[in-house]
């Protein structure tokens, strides 16, 4: 008899599914050198913020006990506290990389979830959070980056509503 999908686990996937549209919706039409734009006075260009939200899905994955996919050299680019990317000159991965990056791990963490058990959602970590928490934060950071792709997108001057 096939597994139920727990309501969790839906939910999750629903929230993935909501942020991976909407990053490619923000993202289409623009060019690789408008995700270099930074925000004044201080804020992340559009570059850091994609391999942001790829390198959280990395961590993710782990919470899932999964392997990450990517190499500590390329997390280190977007992990938080690295160094601002300013141009293209500074180290980074492409906007079509880390986009094909993003659906990559959008898949695995679809196919995880999927077989994630209700009991499951409630075991202890070992700070005495559930894993239901814990993921449920790490989907908020990733939907908290997402929203700055607004703000990005108009800094390249296209002045349209996406969304």
């Amino acid at each position: 008899m096939p597994m139920s999908l727990s309501k969790r686990a839906d939910d999750y996937i629903y929230r993935l599914g909501v942020d991976q549209r909407t990053i490619k919706r923000q993202l289409d039409g623009l060019q690789e050198s408008d995700l270099f734009l930074q925000p004044q006075p201080r804020g992340n260009c559009a570059n850091w913020v994609l391999g942001h939200i790829v390198q959280d899905r990395q961590n993710i994955l782990r919470t899932l006990g999964l392997d990450a996919f990517w190499t500590a050299d390329e997390e280190a680019i977007y992990a938080r506290g690295s160094q601002p990317i300013t141009s293209e000159a500074s180290p980074h991965l492409t906007m079509q990389r880390l986009l094909a990056d993003l659906a990559q791990a959008e898949d695995i963490l679809i196919a995880r979830l999927e077989q994630v058990t209700d009991e499951e959602w409630d075991v202890l970590d070992e700070d005495g959070d559930s894993l239901a928490k814990v993921i449920n934060f790490q989907i908020w950071h990733e939907g908290y980056h997402v929203g700055q792709f607004e703000v990005l997108r108009q800094l390249t001057g296209v002045n349209d509503h996406v969304i």
